[in-house]
């Protein structure tokens, strides 16, 4: 399926990337990837989570990841078009 405009990208640098995964998971049942680097100013390893959550839902996550890294940097980006599965909530 392809869906365009109702999706957003999170990328967050985090010290607790699998609690991060967690709040995602649990907030609304979309998966994340953990993805490890290094930070190019201080040199030291960094984590980033990579997931995919509807517009409606993101005020959600980004709620949930703050309650379990206040310091994480955050970064939403609007999705243009999406291919793949992605989980949609049944409507009721």
């Amino acid at each position: 399926s392809c869906l365009v405009g109702s999706e957003m990208c999170i990328r967050d640098r985090t010290d607790h990337p699998q609690e991060v995964c967690d709040a995602i998971s649990n907030t609304c049942h979309h998966g994340a990837t953990i993805l490890n680097g290094e930070g190019s100013y201080e040199h030291c390893e960094r984590h980033m989570v990579y997931s995919v959550v509807s517009s409606a839902e993101s005020k959600h996550v980004l709620k949930a990841v703050r309650e379990v890294d206040k310091h994480a940097f955050i970064n939403v980006i609007k999705t243009s078009q999406l291919s793949g599965h992605f989980y949609q909530k049944p409507e009721d």
